[in-house]
């Protein structure tokens, strides 16, 4: 028996590049978008299916990318 997780797991988790230096994440809301700056490297990733992780409505898992708080700022919609 297989499963259909999602297309990032399904076809097996690349690992980034060291070269990775960071970015800019954003959200989908209509409103009060979140946007969110890496200065970093992912420290690691992995699905998630527990209660306490924010998935979009009738998803089983959520992908979580794992970063060191130092790393992370929130660019805009911090409310």
């Amino acid at each position: 028996m297989s499963f259909n997780l999602h297309p990032l797991i399904n076809n097996g988790i690349k690992k980034g590049t060291d070269s990775f230096s960071g970015g800019s994440l954003h959200c989908h809301c209509k409103t009060s978008p979140v946007t969110v700056s890496l200065s970093s490297n992912v420290a690691h990733n992995h699905a998630c299916g527990c209660s306490k992780c924010w998935k979009p409505s009738g998803a089983i898992f959520s992908i979580v990318a794992v970063v060191p708080r130092s790393s992370l700022s929130v660019s805009s919609g911090a409310n």
